[in-house]
């Protein structure tokens, strides 16, 4: 690992529309998604809680989510339009890699 590596700090936060945030890329590794943590989520949004940011990364045309499956859906399903998200550069590849490091899943 490289001494650039090491000191590497996560993307500020900033807010990104919804629907510019794909979803299609096989970048969710549970083998289910739970309706009810989305509809908590989405509750806990519109009650003004402040969730992680999603992890997106950009490959130069598209923002494909890495963390924040749930997140991501029940923002959605509330009806809020941005979320907040640490935005990458990187690739679909890049963002299924990171997606299966989460050790929620493990």
């Amino acid at each position: 690992m490289t001494a650039v590596a090491m000191t590497h700090k996560p993307p500020k936060p900033s807010l990104l529309e919804l629907d510019r945030i794909r979803i299609d890329g096989s970048t969710q590794p549970r083998l289910t998604i739970s309706p009810a943590t989305i509809l908590e989520y989405g509750e806990a949004m519109l009650d003004g809680v402040v969730l992680p940011p999603l992890a997106v990364f950009f490959d130069g045309t598209d923002h494909w989510i890495g963390d924040g499956f749930h997140r991501v859906l029940g923002a959605g399903h509330a009806g809020i339009a941005e979320v907040q998200v640490e935005v990458r550069q990187g690739s679909l590849r890049d963002a299924q890699w990171h997606s299966f490091e989460d050790p929620r899943i493990r």
